[in-house]
């Protein structure tokens, strides 16, 4: 019996790890070993005291926990539902219980304070195969603009490179009302990334149109027939069955701004049968399957033709809502330029507490954070408490007046001290009857 229970749960435990596709152990360590290398690189010479790391390959979404660097890529059963949320709304992947920060623009960057970028360098199948026991990562998304707001490079080895983004928000920043009290519609990223910024801007008549859609220079299919359903929706299906349907989408830009390709509403239904190529390499991006996305295609190409190709595996395919879409860049810098002049300087953190200075210069009434909101967060300014407030259903935020201000945002769970009087009381109950017997 002993020996048909050890094998029984051995072959289990087996079956349950093996159908996880985990690297190897030699891989797992050089990925952890190298990438760490890189961000306790960052953490040394850093002049900033709060920072965020972006990067367009990851081991697993809970590697910025496992390298102990502030990411933004999370895996949790008890990860905040309305925080998975403002990543979807915001064209990134929110979905299944984790985050990931893979489509990034001007915006989110300055935002969610992405101060620094790691990338992959490039590498050959040769330099695979000479080296089985290291990990080479593959991107889960391309990032075209790096150049021209992650202008400094601050980190480089034979396999990674680091760049800095010096115009970001800290973990705080002072702004309005309208910003406070946004509300995003569901799976439409252009909309809501453009309703933040013109409330930055104190907009509410002349809206701004800092992501603008436009139509595509061609388009083109190959093994597809254009075709209508019973809703009168345009679909395509595969002419041979046997073959995959192509669908091309052809850019040629008529300015030096950045490009995106606003994924259709119903991308879920190609989960597992699309394949995706841009200018004839695969297009790696990290896919969610909650609410369309931004991917970007192309910056600072401007006359240039880029190609964007959709292999389908299965008919019956809808590209409603697909789009081009393009950021004005210098109108979205000069906009966030003006929030970062309300800035909050960190001058220390930890898990539980941020301190720091900021100096209101314009009339900015609220403080917005990119702290997920919680009960259990209390804020002083200037040493007394302040009442904070839930924003965009996510975000903690509270007020601030003009001048300048200390600032310390420190977090206490709800319930932790009733119910460790509780376990006290109980644990005192059991060891009073343990002694009564």
């Amino acid at each position: 019996m002993i020996i048909v229970t050890i094998f029984e749960l051995g072959y289990n435990a087996y079956l349950s790890q093996s159908t996880f596709f985990y690297a190897d152990a030699y891989k797992f360590r050089d990925a952890t070993i190298s990438v760490k290398r890189v961000t306790d690189s960052i953490r040394d010479n850093t002049e900033t005291k709060f920072y965020r790391i972006g990067s367009s390959f990851s081991y697993s979404k809970t590697a910025p926990t496992l390298l102990s660097y502030p990411g933004l890529s999370s895996f949790s059963s008890s990860l905040e539902r309305s925080t998975m949320d403002l990543f979807s709304y915001l064209g990134d992947v929110g979905v299944n219980a984790a985050t990931q920060y893979a489509n990034g623009t001007a915006l989110t960057d300055a935002l969610y304070g992405v101060r620094y970028y790691m990338d992959i360098k490039e590498y050959t199948q040769e330099e695979v195969e000479n080296n089985p026991q290291k990990m080479y990562f593959t991107r889960h998304s391309k990032r075209f603009d790096l150049a021209e707001y992650y202008t400094n490079a601050v980190y480089e080895d034979g396999r990674y490179i680091v760049y800095e983004n010096p115009n970001v928000f800290s973990i705080a920043f002072g702004t309005n009302t309208l910003v406070q009290n946004i509300k995003f519609g569901f799976n439409n990223p252009v909309a809501n990334q453009n309703i933040i910024l013109n409330s930055m801007a104190g907009d509410t008549k002349d809206q701004v149109g800092y992501f603008q859609t436009f139509g595509f220079s061609g388009f083109e299919t190959q093994n597809m027939e254009e075709t209508t359903n019973d809703k009168g929706e345009i679909i395509y299906n595969r002419i041979d069955k046997n073959q995959p349907g192509i669908i091309r989408y052809k850019i040629i830009p008529k300015s030096s701004y950045t490009y995106y390709f606003l994924t259709p509403y119903l991308l879920n239904q190609a989960e597992g049968k699309l394949s995706i190529l841009l200018n004839n390499k695969w297009l790696t991006n990290q896919k969610s399957f909650s609410q369309r996305q931004l991917w970007q295609l192309t910056s600072n190409t401007e006359g240039q033709e880029t190609v964007l190709e959709l292999r389908y595996s299965m008919d019956n395919v809808s590209l409603n809502g697909a789009g081009l879409v393009r950021a004005d860049n210098d109108a979205i810098k000069r906009v966030l330029a003006e929030r970062l002049e309300q800035n909050m300087t960190v001058t220390e953190w930890s898990n539980t507490c941020v301190k720091g200075v900021v100096n209101i210069t314009d009339d900015s009434s609220i403080m917005m954070t990119t702290i997920p909101y919680s009960k259990g967060w209390t804020v002083k300014v200037d040493g007394k408490a302040v009442m904070t407030k839930k924003a965009w259903n996510s975000l903690l935020s509270f007020p601030i007046s003009a001048g300048k201000h200390t600032i310390e945002i420190s977090f206490f769970p709800q319930g932790l001290f009733i119910g460790a009087m509780l376990s006290l009381v109980f644990l005192g109950v059991v060891i009073g009857l343990y002694y009564k017997d």
